[in-house]
This record gives C-alpha cells, structure tokens and sequence, in this order.
C-alpha cells in the first residue's frame, strides 16, 4: 500500500502544473484538501472571499474581471486556511502569511516533493494573555507577527518532522502554547489535485 502511494506521487510529481490557475479551479482544490466539498463549500467560499479582500491574494481584478492564481498564491491560500483552523483573526493571518513568504516559506512550500522522505511541519506559537500582562519578553524573529497596538503575538516556525519531537518538547515544558499541522501532506495534496485537473 505504501509502495503503491509513493508511485502515485512520484507520478504526480512529473505530471506538468500550469503556472496559473482560474479561482474555480483554486476553489476545487482547496475544498478538497480541506474536505469542503459538498455543505462546506459556501463556507470555504466567504472565507477565500474575505482572505481575498484582505489582500491575501497577488491579483485583484476589476469587477467583473478574472482572477489567476500562481502555486505560490495557491500555497499562501492552504496556510491562511489552516492558521484559520486555530481560530485566528482572518487580517492577522494575512500579515502572518505575508511576513512567513517574506521570511522564506514559500521557498519551503515550492521546494517539497512528493518523494521527501520527511515531512515539514508548521508549528504554531501563540502568546495572546502571557503577553499582554508582561510575563514574557517577546523576542521578534522573521515569521513572527506583532500586531499595532496591541501586545498579542502569534507566529509561524517551519521544522522537519524528525526534529519537531526533539525541538518542541523542550518548548512545550517551558509553558509555550503551540498548535502543529503538516505542511507537506497538504501541499502534496494541493500538487496531486492540481494535476488532475
């Protein structure tokens, strides 16, 4: 079975994907890698609207005109869906999502291969009350985001899944809070529906 998934991969893998893609096609995928299919889809829709109009999105066209997206904006889509997963603010995962790209994830978004044989994972840090009472002194790194005005911060790490056991039990005793969701599945997901297409 294994065998038989990893061929299909690496099938998938030299399948050529387009370099852009019509919103109904980037809608279809990500209702299906987020199993948004049938009652869902309205659902997915408003919150691709709203990611949209939050800037989210490289193009925006004209009423009326047509909008293309490249993987890259594909890939920006799939992390902003599933940061609002944790429940964040739909303007903070825009600036999340922007200052991850800026720091180099849509690097590691592009470079993952169906064939790698370890996943990478996104993990989520999230220090909203500890920070606003002082009890932390928040450090700014590249991926992090500190929003205006208020002392909330919430930030994006990228590790190799072999390593995260290592790397974040030692946070998780320090009384870090962290929310973990494996970015390679999805974007082997994203590639194999986009070549189907």
């Amino acid at each position: 079975m294994q065998r038989t998934k990893r061929k299909q991969a690496e099938q998938t893998a030299t399948t050529p994907i387009a370099a852009t893609f019509p919103y109904r096609q980037v809608e279809a995928v990500l209702a299906k890698v987020f199993d948004a299919e049938d009652v869902q889809q309205a659902t997915l829709r408003a919150k691709l609207k709203h990611l949209r109009r939050s800037g989210l999105a490289s193009t925006t066209p004209g009423t009326g005109g047509r909008v293309d997206y490249t993987l890259s904006d594909v890939f920006q889509l799939v992390l902003a869906l599933d940061l609002s997963q944790f429940g964040i603010d739909p303007v903070q995962i825009v600036k999340i999502v922007r200052n991850c790209w800026d720091a180099g994830a849509g690097v590691i978004f592009q470079g993952l291969k169906p064939e790698d044989r370890d996943d990478v994972l996104a993990v989520v840090y999230a220090h909203c009350l500890d920070a606003s009472w002082g009890q932390r002194r928040m450090v700014q790194k590249p991926g992090h985001i500190f929003s205006r005005g208020s002392p909330r911060s919430i930030w994006v790490e990228f590790v190799l899944a072999k390593k995260a056991i290592k790397e974040l039990l030692p946070a998780l005793a320090e009384g870090e809070h962290l929310g973990l969701f494996n970015v390679s599945r999805q974007v082997r997901a994203v590639r194999e529906y986009l070549a189907a297409l």
